[in-house]
């Protein structure tokens, strides 16, 4: 369940920081390091948009 929150608040536009403290991590290191993955994708997306729109 925590992993799952977590991707999806990553995912959705939380920032490492406010999930960290969503799920009590001690240390952001420790969020990013876990969750990371899910950073990557969202920057993919994120690129994916960026080309779309140059596009137009």
């Amino acid at each position: 369940m925590r992993h799952t929150c977590a991707t999806w608040l990553l995912l959705g536009g939380a920032t490492l920081r406010e999930a960290m403290e969503l799920l009590g991590h001690a240390s952001i290191s420790t969020t990013g390091n876990i969750y990371g993955h899910v950073l990557d994708e969202a920057k993919r997306r994120m690129a994916e948009q960026m080309n779309r729109l140059a596009e137009d």
